[in-house]
């Protein structure tokens, strides 16, 4: 998957099926693994037997659907705005695991101060050309500074080293652009471009974060479809939304590695 290499190093699945058995609660988004993935509902059931939870986020109630704890409906393709939905929320009531976002993310990595995304420029991200339709990246670039170190050699060299903040309220972090970016996600907005109900997308994002400080949430997205952007784009948010930065993405395996958002 496109996604998951920028943001966990790694473009293929990081763990086995049978590490489902492992969790205390399973988001299953744009799949249906009751009828499509019978090896992997086998260990998503073993952890049920021992009180994990099911959240099941679909168009059509499915089988998967018909035997969650939680079912929330949402139009084909809108999943992208479902989730930022989940992380706007996670981000304004702070129930990140600060920890992990600071030492294990790139977060309070800083940006180039002339960098804008769509909450400043109407949708587009800085350096977008409307004649060519394409984007210039240089000011989506890390800011960087030089230090010294010693070599293995002994010798002092000089190298060039991306420049991090104290804190996440510094406005040129990585973190500072992510809340502005996910902060128009708000109830409404999923309710008006997703169709899920106000009532029940507070309902998923309960579930689902009620579990935020146990061992391990999982989600099992499966990306179909033939546009490749979209999958990417979904993979990424999928993989960025709220147990990726709790600090309980696949946690067994990659606890204590960088993630990049």
């Amino acid at each position: 998957m496109a996604g998951l290499g920028p943001t966990f190093g790694r473009g293929a699945m990081t763990n086995d099926w049978i590490d489902l058995k492992n969790s205390d609660c399973v988001l299953v988004i744009g799949g249906n693994p009751a009828e499509n993935h019978p090896a992997s509902i086998r260990w998503i059931n073993k952890a049920r037997e021992r009180g994990a939870k099911l959240v099941v986020v679909d168009p059509r109630f499915n089988r998967t659907a018909a035997t969650a704890d939680f079912y929330a409906p949402l139009r084909s393709g809108t999943d992208i705005v479902f989730l930022g939905g989940l992380i706007n929320y996670v981000l304004e009531n702070k129930l990140y695991n600060e920890e992990y976002v600071k030492y294990y993310t790139n977060a309070l990595t800083l940006i180039n101060p002339d960098f804008k995304g769509p909450a400043d420029l109407d949708g587009y991200f800085s350096g977008f050309n409307p004649e060519k339709k394409t984007y210039d990246s240089a000011t989506w670039q890390y800011q960087t500074e030089k230090q010294k170190i010693v070599g293995a050699d002994g010798k002092e060299v000089e190298v060039t080293v991306v420049k991090r903040a104290e804190n996440l309220d510094e406005p040129n972090t990585v973190f500072a652009h992510l809340k502005r970016h996910f902060a128009r996600y708000t109830p409404e907005m999923v309710e008006r471009v997703c169709g899920t109900p106000k009532e029940k997308f507070p309902g998923s994002r309960q579930t689902l974060l009620r579990h935020r400080r146990a061992r391990q949430v999982r989600h099992h997205p499966l990306c179909h479809g033939s546009d490749a952007a979209y999958r990417w784009h979904a993979e990424r948010a999928r993989d960025s939304h709220p147990p990726a930065f709790t600090g309980q993405h696949r946690r067994p395996r990659w606890w204590g590695e960088r993630a990049a958002w």
